[in-house]
């Protein structure tokens, strides 16, 4: 009668060693393989591009496919929280749906002329890092009374000229409009006809 009893109980007592055991391999394989629990996060810093050029007021964005939280790092000093799950289709194949984008707009003009750093942080994780270069104003961080244009020759193409104008909301110039040339080839030096005579210089 012990034996069975005995037996009996050998038999109720094993699995539970064993699941202890089982329990204890996944502990260490977890704590081996930290990548099973905190799996990277997909994501893209899109502006500023590494070595860009960044100026006025700028949107820092990209993309991230999953997160609670996403900020942008200046510097390794300074974080911005982005506002994040705009609409962006161009991630569904990366992502699996499409609320991935962020967007935080900066004043480059208080980060000072020079070179900087920014990265992308979701959930604390550092996901991309570019430097870029600021260039700004000698007048201050903020130009409310200038206006200005000015001409691009031969942009976008050959015989195309892009006007610019001063923006005073976005502290740079944006683009106005787009024309064919007026005077499609240059007459260096001086020309005259019978009633008129004029000069150009090149």
């Amino acid at each position: 009668m012990h034996l069975c009893q005995g037996a009996v109980y050998d038999h109720i007592a094993l699995p539970h060693q064993r699941d202890k055991a089982m329990r204890f391999l996944l502990l260490i394989a977890l704590i081996l393989s930290p990548s099973v629990l905190y799996a990277a996060t997909k994501g893209n810093l899109e502006n500023p591009q590494p070595d860009d050029y960044a100026s006025g007021i700028y949107l820092i964005s990209g993309w991230v496919c999953d997160a609670e939280r996403v900020e942008i790092l200046l510097d390794g000093a300074q974080y911005l929280e982005a506002p994040y799950g705009s609409e962006r289709m161009d991630t569904v194949a990366q992502c699996g749906d499409s609320d991935n984008g962020f967007g935080v707009l900066v004043n480059m003009a208080n980060l000072g002329a020079g070179e900087h750093e920014a990265s992308l942080i979701a959930d604390g994780q550092v996901i991309d890092t570019h430097t870029f270069t600021v260039t700004a104003l000698s007048i201050g961080e903020f130009a409310d009374d200038l206006s200005g244009c000015a001409v691009i020759e031969d942009f976008p193409a050959d015989k195309k000229e892009t006007r610019l104008e001063w923006t005073t909301s976005m502290q740079g110039f944006q683009m106005s409009e787009e024309t064919d040339v007026i005077l499609p080839y240059k007459l260096d030096g001086a020309w005259e006809a019978d009633y008129w005579e004029a000069y150009l210089w090149a």
